[in-house]
């Protein structure tokens, strides 16, 4: 009996360990099937199943630095900001070389306005990834916002490479030639960016304006409208729209596109700006006049709006309040070489010569640097 009792007891513990064995591997298997399912919803921009998806990975499998990770960029997408910080923090802190943990927490950053942290972290996940395009056009903007518009480049160029059907590294990195005066080489990014996505409605606008700024009015004012059709309350492209129309001499259309705009984005200063530009060249003094003044109202330190009131009060007579816009103007913006010259020929019509010496003085100073 005793020999019996001590084999059933052997048995007994056997079967023990072996059930726990079974529940450790069925966990594992568990929790990377709940990993490629959240990874699936993910690429879908399904943030909140896919988060789901990854909580029940991590109950399954706590040390899971990727499942964090993912958790922390599913909580970014859904601009749920503590929880990405403490996932991406939980990542890094059970893999320190987890690549995607590291472009977590440089996206948040950046997004934060720590641009240095943001490029560092993102670095890091750049070195444990080379190949990550998304890592690289990230940090491509982190650089933008910095002022770093060479290196940004780069960095839009290597996400190219890397990821050749990335339509938004395209758009980026067309900004960025826009800016730097380049704009053949913008409107082929832009265009790239069409092909690529065409109802991008920011692409289109974008490549209006480096057809703007190239002087293709009527190129410009087709990547507008297209814009518009793709989006209908897209503010900013009946406003620049508005600007191509009116350089292109077609006042009355350029209003009414000025018109739209305000009513989308009725607190923007400049727009109110323009459309009285547009109706002084119109000749519609007082509707340009009273657009002025609803622009410095919405924004009181805005010298040009100064400037073209005291444009328009110069041409109907009113010295005295041209002189006050002028004098603004001056105040607001010291190297405003137009305002003193403006004002210097006022006050030599006023007989005040020694005042108009030295604003035209100042005017010749500033416009021979």
């Amino acid at each position: 009996m005793r020999h019996k009792n001590i084999i059933i007891v052997v048995v007994l513990m056997v079967a023990c360990v072996g059930s726990m064995v079974g529940i450790k591997v069925y966990r594992i298997v568990d929790a990377t099937r709940c990993r490629a399912n959240g990874k699936a919803l993910f690429a879908q921009q399904k943030y909140d199943q896919a988060l789901l998806a990854f909580t029940k990975a991590i109950k399954d499998q706590p040390d899971d630095a990727d499942s964090y990770a993912y958790r922390g960029l599913c909580d970014e997408n859904l601009q749920q900001w503590e929880s990405a910080r403490a996932n991406i923090a939980n990542a890094i802190a059970r893999d320190p070389h987890n690549a995607l943990a590291h472009y977590g927490l440089g996206t948040y950053d950046a997004k934060f306005g720590k641009l240095d942290s943001g490029v560092s972290e993102l670095s890091k996940a750049i070195a444990l990834k080379p190949d990550d395009a998304k890592a690289y056009y990230n940090r491509g903007i982190a650089y933008t916002n910095l002022g770093q518009l060479d290196t940004a480049v780069a960095d839009y160029t290597k996400a190219i490479a890397l990821k050749p059907d990335d339509a938004e590294a395209y758009n980026a990195r067309g900004n960025l030639y826009g800016q730097h005066g380049k704009s053949e080489l913008a409107i082929a990014d832009f265009t790239k960016a069409i092909e690529l996505k065409p109802d991008d409605f920011i692409a289109d606008n974008n490549r209006g304006n480096a057809y703007f700024i190239s002087g293709k009015f009527d190129l410009a004012i087709v990547d507008y409208t297209t814009a518009i059709e793709l989006k209908p309350d897209y503010a900013s492209a009946y406003y620049n729209r508005g600007n191509a129309y009116r350089e292109s001499g077609k006042a009355e259309l350029a209003i009414a596109d000025y018109s739209k705009a305000i009513s989308l984005m009725p607190d923007d200063a400049s727009i109110y700006n323009n459309r009285g530009n547009t109706y002084d060249k119109n000749g519609q003094r007082a509707l340009a006049i009273a657009d002025y003044s609803k622009a410095i109202a919405l924004k009181p330190a805005f010298a040009e709006a100064y400037y073209n009131r005291g444009v328009a009060y110069a041409r109907e007579g009113r010295s005295a309040l041209a002189l006050n816009d002028y004098s603004k103007t001056i105040a607001l913006k010291h190297d405003f070489a137009n305002a003193y010259n403006n004002r210097g020929l006022l006050y030599q019509q006023l007989g005040e010569q020694a005042l108009a010496k030295k604003d035209l003085a100042k005017m010749r100073e500033l416009t021979s640097r």
